[in-house]
């Protein structure tokens, strides 16, 4: 008689933990085995420890062989799945303004479905509007269903408004006489504009028959006006 000895072939088991994945994060590959002795191998160059940590680009399957002792093989698979990170694009309509003006934010994604959140306490909305009094940098960051995350910012700048002054010299005269208007302004470059018909200069002459109010205002280079 004879005897031919017949060893099992192992039950590989893989799991990947978590088996989906944002873009640029991990996942721990684990393998056993139902008989004990086993060794494995996985692919992907991944080397022979039955817990090993993958960061995949791409939705990726990692194969792993189990040998027993006896040299009895069997196989299984894995796979991680990764989804993409949202392209998040904010816009500030308009990127400048004066103060006391306002800007309107807004928001969007590449993936269908992503969400927002705004820095500064501006909430969920993918348009929002914004009255800063000094120049200020917005963050929004949108978040797909599959909960990866994309971040960008948008800047609205703040001009301010220039301060105006106005002098008459002398401030009362008699019937007849004239007195000279000036108007200077805190920022440089201001232009100016009076009413009553009085022209751009910073400097004119008047004489009012009664007495009269003259306005002057001031437009700064980057069209911000005082009065």
């Amino acid at each position: 008689s004879v005897t031919v000895t017949v060893h099992p072939l192992p039950t590989i088991t893989a799991t990947a933990t978590p088996s989906e994945i944002c873009l640029n994060e991990s996942s721990d590959l684990m393998v056993s085995s139902d008989i004990p002795g086993t060794t494995f191998s996985w692919s992907n160059g991944l080397g022979t420890n039955p817990n090993v940590t993958v960061s995949p680009t791409t939705t990726t399957t990692y194969s792993v062989t189990g040998t027993t002792l006896e040299g009895c093989t069997g196989t299984t698979a894995v796979t991680v799945t990764v989804h993409p990170l949202p392209m998040i694009t904010a816009t500030a309509t308009p990127s400048e303004i004066c103060l006391n003006e306002s800007s309107e934010l807004m928001v969007s994604s590449d993936i269908t479905g992503t969400t927002f959140n705004w820095s500064n306490g501006l909430g969920t909305n993918p348009n929002v509007t914004v009255s800063p009094t000094t120049t200020t940098t917005y963050s929004v960051t949108g978040t797909t269903n599959e909960g990866c995350t994309g971040t960008t910012s948008v800047t609205v700048t703040v001009h301010p408004l220039p301060t105006i002054t106005a002098t008459a010299t002398p401030s009362e005269i008699c019937l007849g006489e004239s007195s000279d208007l000036m108007v200077s302004s805190d920022i440089t470059g201001t232009t100016f504009n009076w009413s009553n018909g009085l022209g751009t200069n910073p400097n004119v002459t008047v004489s009012p028959t009664t007495t009269t109010t003259y306005s002057v205002t001031g437009t700064t280079l980057e069209g911000c006006t005082g009065t």
